[in-house]
């Protein structure tokens, strides 16, 4: 493991759907010290992206998962693909986590709300 590795189970991929948006449960987000990687409940690798390839990752909002805990949104922007993630993180400390991610951002030069 990374000195920089935070692993967050629990989380939940915000996706559209032809109805609407659908939420991709039990996924595991790490931040690692070269960028973001996000696995299914297997270990499977689903994403991947290095530090220098984001221009944004900010704590949005916060909301509450379907098990009942709390959580926050977070959006992440790439910076070729035009194109943006909402992950919800299972936490017990909103406060904490919404820290934490400006805290990596900003250590990344990483643009955040």
């Amino acid at each position: 493991m990374e000195d920089e590795a935070w692993a967050v189970p629990d989380v939940c991929l915000l996706t559209a759907g032809s109805d609407g948006t659908v939420a991709v449960p039990d996924l595991l987000l790490t931040f690692r010290q070269s960028g973001l990687g996000l696995g299914k409940a297997d270990g499977e690798m689903v994403w991947d992206c290095d530090w220098s390839a984001l221009v944004e990752t900010s704590p949005m909002e916060r909301s509450v998962l379907s098990d009942g805990k709390d959580g926050v949104v977070m959006v992440v922007f790439e910076r070729h693909r035009r194109r943006h993630h909402r992950f919800v993180l299972a936490t017990e400390d909103a406060e904490a986590a919404e820290d934490f991610i400006r805290g990596r951002a900003g250590s990344h030069g990483l643009r955040t709300r």
